[in-house]
C-alpha cells in the first residue's frame, strides 16, 4: 500500500474519535438553553405543532398546542403550571420585559381559544394573553387563575388565589382579587 492511501483510514479513525464540534460562544449557549420553555407533563388527545403531544416533550419558543374536545394537556415551566381542557388553542412564547426591574425574558402563552387554569408562582416570569389582554400575578405571592375564551371578543377570568393584573395598553390596567384570599 502506498503510504498516501494509509492516511486515509487513519484520518478517518482519528475524525471519528474526535469529531469536530462548532465553537459555541457564550451567546450562543445562552440562546440555545433560552429557547426551552417548559414540558408536557400529562397529556390526552391533544397536538404539538402537527403531531400527537407526548408526556415529557420539550416545549420551544412558537410552539402550538391544541387538545381535542375531549382532550386535556398540562404544562410546567419552570414552577409555573398550566392546564388545557378541551377545544384549548395555545402558542407559547419567549418576549422581552418591558419591565427595568426584571432582566430575564418572560413566556407567554398565547390562548386563542377554550379553557386554561394556571398556576404561577411569585418569581416566575410566566404571562398569559388573551385578545391582546397580558394577564399574571399582581402581587409577589402564589397566584391561581382561570380563563375562559366566549367568543372572539370577549373572555371571563376568575382568581382563585391572589390578585391578578390585567393589562389590555399602557393606559389600561386593572386589578382582579380573588374572593378565598
Amino acid at each position: 500500500m502506498r503510504p498516501q492511501s494509509r492516511l486515509i483510514p487513519i484520518f478517518l479513525v482519528v475524525s471519528l474519535l474526535f469529531p469536530a464540534q462548532p465553537s459555541l460562544s457564550a451567546d450562543s449557549r445562552d440562546a440555545n438553553e433560552v429557547e426551552t420553555l417548559g414540558i408536557v407533563v400529562a397529556s390526552h388527545s391533544a397536538t404539538l405543532g402537527n403531531g400527537a403531544a407526548s408526556d415529557g416533550a420539550t416545549l420551544y419558543n412558537g410552539d402550538r398546542l391544541v387538545t381535542e374536545p375531549n382532550g386535556g394537556l398540562s404544562l410546567r415551566s419552570g414552577d409555573a403550571m398550566l392546564y388545557m381542557t378541551g377545544s384549548t388553542q395555545v402558542t407559547l412564547h419567549r418576549t422581552p420585559s418591558h419591565n427595568p426591574a426584571i432582566k430575564k425574558a418572560l413566556i407567554r402563552a398565547d390562548v386563542s381559544a377554550g379553557s386554561i387554569s394556571f398556576s404561577l408562582s411569585p418569581d416566575q416570569y410566566f404571562l398569559v394573553s388573551v385578545h391582546g389582554a397580558l394577564i399574571g400575578p399582581a402581587a409577589p405571592m402564589p397566584t391561581l387563575g382561570e380563563i375562559t375564551i366566549l367568543d372572539r371578543k370577549a373572555f371571563e377570568i376568575r382568581a382563585r388565589r391572589g390578585p391578578l393584573k390585567i393589562v389590555r395598553s399602557e393606559e389600561h390596567t386593572s386589578e382582579l382579587q380573588s374572593h378565598h384570599d
